[in-house]
């Protein structure tokens, strides 16, 4: 499987996700897969294409300005400002229909545009507003909906009363007005709402807080308190009125619901949480439980919180119970699948699972053992699995679906199978088995997601030399990522533009090639130095990046500010931060700079690239708007950081001062704070829960792009927040607890609960006396993966005093304690229980040393042991692409000698799978390379589609077999493969060589190669890269005897030449 060489695209993609986010944790919640409903007002779900506003659109205040020298984002600001001046202007009963144009015009929002909303005198115009904003509230990014809050508070400013504070304008009947908008008035505010006025809110309406979807758990907490006192009252008329809040509730709350007999009533409530509450449900599960043993009725009682009850209590679920309350069971989506396979072990003790039974199993499903399915005919599981596999196939593990693909595809025809399976199950087919398909139709793309290597062989088998028309695009889905160079070439004239953006939207992103062929066939197709500003707009940001600086110059000076605002939505990242190209792209735009407040706003990313001293003279306004970019860059050097870092102690003052709404402000820019300026903001709870979303979110961007290179990793670090959070975390339970202050603190079950993937911030000493709660949330820790090793034995020790000896630790617990495993010693993993292929999936889905972000990782001689303990019960020889594909990463552990024993039938089945593991020998990279030509030919015979199927494996080259490789094949050697080539191996290559190999590959290079090249490849590889000039063509370089050279020296050369 081709490693996506534009991967490093994901670092803003998910800073946007952390941007719209951070405004606040979850309150210790996951997500249970329920997805937001979908609002038909909003013509962009999930997804706003590019381009997002044609300024010759009519009708909406967007006509085109005739000077030509207006920006986008400035027509649209005009075009906002005029749809709000009609709308002030119409009747109530019309507003609705005028704002419709105003859904066009939401990807582009700014500040400026609310802050220039006119006032609204009449109240039920108003009214209609809100309603339009509520609908569309989850594509406004949180900055506009503070502003929206902030300018409903402008029309009802407050009059002070004998000069004394001016009264909260948050009355109860414009809480009504701001609808979903409440949750993002400033905390200050809503606390001073009397309780009173509250109440009347509460009552006034019965959907208000139900469609609050983004409640933060601070909100809650300030809403609930507001509701205590008049509880009893409030909740008998109707549970319903509570909307999201009992999916915030606390043990106040619990015990009330629990006193008056309304558990049952609260679990039918919880059910509309669009995020599942865990510690509510555990709570409940308590309550209802307390040391019982689990009967039909408690089951049925319980609904989705028996899946927080203890492992131990699933295990001794006697068979008639889970039998009779089997389907209650199974339509609980929030199971583990450590818990599914618990249930499903007590009903195959009396009984063997069948594919009939599949359909009454439901989520429970991913607790079937891989050899099970195997066990099962390739019929029944061609009759069954299709719609298992819709509904619970992410649960599914990579070896359960490869065991019931393979089971299939060995008893029935691909082409059969491809139309049943309405799900992707691209990933369990190899490309050799595509090769045997006798015709590609467009259907094949309809369901499935092929990797690039599978995709290059079907796109090309299916076009032919054939023009690619726009439809085709749309017929190919996703797909359409793979399309290589060639095929963009033919690409259709007429719909050109409109095919870029569409391929230029695609997430995972295309590759750095596949945007300079894209940028060719534009420069091909348009007169740049002509080109009209409708058409320009047209043109995607990202591809603007790799327009040449040659053909930047012919752009008129008019499209200026058009330019910022477009390279200000671009994804700089795609170029290396040394790159020439990145260069000039931002000293062009830089060109065009007015660091006005609305040119600020629209420079989107390009804030990135101001310098330390231009940050510092920002003004005070300005940089609260910049604020908002800046949480898209994490590209910024340390001088970047600190000048940040400083402006914002300038703008906000003393940190001992900040309050909730300032953290949310500053987001990620916290990250950029020194040690002593964090240790000032004040321990509070809110700060807690504000540090927890935050760095749980930058972590799952640092995580994402660690293996970039250099050129593209981030810079910021999130070690003083996680300081500063666990500083916070211990004040709070100090001043929460009698124990002598000598004591460790131990940590509650809710707090590990709330603190999730951020519970590393504990001491190996706080974490060694929470034995208490350990096996109820286990699964929960087995899943922190920053854990030191310490930290990992600690816990490995307390789960030997829960089970006993390693012996002991079956099937269903080993998935549970996921992490704490790597802590087990070589000795103790021989005598793991390792006869499933399921199990060795659950310790091969763990990273190896030096092969992630931390220390931790499965040593060789773990690695070893593993390997030992698993060959006793299946030898080499008889290794099944099923077993292969546990295996995964422990591949890289066995000898050139067992790797020459694996039957090449069954290898070539999972070589796109080998091909993305990290094998750092390499004689261990030489002997799977060879393994992958016995299995699907000689390298000769290779195409770009098998190349990108082995992927990382291609280290495994030695120099003369990738100097006998095409130009067009190293033009796609894997970007994965490049920082595991030998020192040997690079020493051999040419200059020409490195200089045709694609750029993503090469910017892998890691910083100890490029020192093992002399100065002419290191030159070759800094050209490709664009770090470097190009050298200027030599006009006699096309003999060596025209070279200017001496005359004695060139005759003589010359002389030899023809001897």
């Amino acid at each position: 499987m081709q490693e996506c060489p534009g991967r490093f695209c994901l670092v803003l993609t998910l800073a946007f996700l952390f941007a719209v986010q951070a405004t606040g944790g979850n309150g210790g919640q996951r997500g249970n897969g329920r997805k937001p409903e979908k609002r038909p007002l909003f013509p962009f779900p999930g997804k706003i294409p590019w381009p997002p506003y044609n300024p010759g659109l009519k009708g909406n205040g967007g006509e085109r300005n005739s000077a030509g020298g207006r920006s986008n984002a400035h027509s649209a600001k005009l075009a906002i400002e005029q749809i709000m001046k009609n709308a002030a202007a119409a009747e109530a009963a019309n507003v609705s229909v005028i704002l419709q144009d105003l859904v066009v015009f939401l990807p582009m929002f700014k500040p400026s545009a609310i802050r220039a909303f006119p006032k609204f005198a009449n109240e039920s115009q108003l009214k209609e507003i809100m309603k339009f904003f509520s609908e569309c509230y989850d594509f406004i990014s949180p900055p506009m909906r503070h502003a929206i809050v902030g300018w409903i508070e402008k029309m009802y400013p407050g009059k002070p009363s004998g000069g004394g504070e001016k009264p909260n304008w948050l009355q109860s009947d414009r809480m009504v007005l701001l609808g979903r908008f409440l949750t993002d008035a400033p905390i200050p505010l809503l606390k001073a709402v009397s309780a009173e006025q509250f109440a009347q809110y509460f009552n006034s309406t019965e959907q208000c807080l139900a469609n609050m979807t983004q409640m933060r758990k601070v909100v809650a907490s300030v809403f609930l308190d507001k509701l205590f006192n008049t509880w009893t009252q409030d909740v008998d008329k109707g549970g319903e009125r509570l909307g999201q809040l009992v999916c915030h509730f606390q043990d106040r709350e619990i015990d009330w619901m629990s006193e008056n007999n309304k558990l049952e009533e609260l679990l039918q409530l919880l059910e509309n949480c669009t995020r599942q509450p865990i510690q509510v449900f555990r709570k409940i599960a308590k309550k209802h439980m307390g040391n019982g043993t689990l009967d039909a009725m408690t089951v049925r009682k319980l609904g989705r919180a028996i899946t927080t009850i203890p492992a131990s209590m699933l295990r001794n679920m006697a068979f008639e119970t889970m039998n009779t309350s089997l389907e209650e069971l199974s339509t609980i989506k929030d199971w583990s699948k450590s818990q599914c396979m618990m249930l499903l072990s007590i009903m195959r003790r009396a009984k063997n699972i069948q594919a009939s039974d599949l359909s009454k199993l439901g989520h429970l499903v991913p607790g079937i053992p891989s050899n099970d399915f195997q066990r099962m005919s390739a019929q029944e599981l061609m009759d069954e699995m299709p719609k298992v596999l819709e509904n619970q196939g992410d649960m599914l593990g990579q070896t359960q679906r490869k065991a019931v693909l393979d089971k299939i595809l060995k008893g029935k025809d691909l082409s059969e199978v491809l139309s049943r399976f309405k799900v992707d199950i691209a990933p369990e087919i190899s490309l050799y088995q595509l090769m045997n398909l006798t015709q590609v139709r467009k259907e094949i793309f309809k369901d499935q997601i092929w990797d690039c290597g599978q995709a290059t062989y079907l796109l090309g088998k299916y076009f032919g030399h054939r023009k690619i028309l726009l439809t085709d695009l749309k017929d190919l889905g996703r797909n359409s990522r793979c399309l290589n160079c060639k095929m963009i070439k033919a690409l259709d004239n007429e719909t050109l533009l409109e095919a870029s953006a569409m391929l230029a939207n695609l997430f995972p992103p295309m590759t750095q090639n596949q945007f300079r062929c894209l940028a060719e066939r534009i420069q091909l197709n348009l007169n740049l130095s002509n080109i009209t500003e409708n058409d320009f707009l047209r043109i995607h940001p990202n591809i603007l990046l790799f327009i040449p600086e040659a053909e930047w110059k012919k752009i008129p000076n008019s499209t200026c500010p058009q330019m910022t605002y477009l390279i200000g939505k671009a994804e700089l990242s795609l170029l290396p931060v040394g790159s020439l190209q990145r260069k000039n792209v931002i000293t062009f735009a830089k060109s065009c700079w007015n660091m006005t407040v609305e040119d600020t706003e629209n420079l989107g990313r390009l804030v990135c690239e101001l310098a330390g001293p231009e940050v510092k003279n920002l003004s005070s306004e300005v940089f609260q708007v910049a604020l908002e970019q800046f949480q898209f860059c994490l590209q910024l050097s340390d001088a970047q950081q600190e000048a940040v870092a400083s402006k914002a102690l300038t703008v906000f003052g003393s940190p001992s001062g900040w309050n909730l709404e300032i953290l949310q402000k500053l987001g990620v820019v916290l990250a950029m704070l020194d040690e002593k300026s964090l240790s000032m903001i004040p321990n509070e709870e809110e700060t807690m829960f504000m540090l927890q979303g935050c760095i749980h979110r930058l972590r799952r961007v640092l995580k994402e792009v660690a293996r970039n290179p250099p050129q593209y990793r981030p810079f910021l670090k999130t070690k003083a927040l996680e300081k500063k959070m666990s500083t916070t975390i211990k004040e709070l339970r100090k001043n929460s607890r009698t124990r002598r202050s000598t004591d460790p603190v131990c940590p509650t079950a809710s707090q590990l609960l709330e603190l999730e993937e951020n519970n590393f911030l504990w001491s190996f000493e706080s974490l060694s006396c929470i034995n208490g709660s350990f096996e109820e949330l286990v699964g929960m820790l087995g899943q922190v993966e920053e854990f030191s090793m310490q930290q990992l034995h600690t816990l490995k020790l307390i789960a030997f005093e829960v089970w006993g000896t390693v012996e002991n630790l079956t099937m269903e617990i080993i998935p549970q304690l996921g992490y704490i495993l790597m802590a087990l010693s070589p000795e103790e993993i021989q005598k793991l229980d390792l006869t499933t292929v399921d199990t060795l999936e659950v310790l091969t889905n763990l990273p190896m040393s030096l092969q992630n972000m931390t220390d931790v990782g499965w040593s060789m001689e773990q690695v070893a042991a593993i390997l030992m303990n698993y060959f006793e019960n299946v030898p080499v020889p008889n290794l099944t692409a099923v077993d292969l594909t546990a295996l995964g990463q422990f591949i890289c552990g066995m000898t050139v000698q067992e790797i020459a024993q694996i039957q090449s039938t069954e290898y070539r089945n999972v070589i796109a799978k080998m091909g993305q593991m990290t094998c750092l020998q390499h004689e261990t990279l030489a002997a799977l390379k060879n393994k992958s030509e016995e299995a699907i030919g000689p390298l000769a015979t290779w195409t770009t589609a098998i190349l990108l199927e082995i992927g990382k494996l291609a280290a495994g080259l030695n120099a003369f077999e990738l100097s006998s490789m095409s130009k067009d094949l190293l033009k796609v050697f894997p970007p994965g493969a490049m920082p595991l080539l030998s020192e040997a191996v690079l020493k051999e290559l040419s200059p020409e060589l490195l200089g045709g190999m694609n750029p993503e590959s090469l910017a892998r290079m890691s910083n100890e190669q490029r020192n093992f090249l002399n100065p002419e490849q290191l030159t070759a590889v800094q050209t490709a890269l664009e770090e470097i000039s190009p050298l200027p063509p030599d006009p006699h370089s096309g003999s060596p005897c025209l070279q200017p050279w001496p005359l004695l020296a060139s005759l003589l050369f010359c002389l030899l030449i023809a001897l």
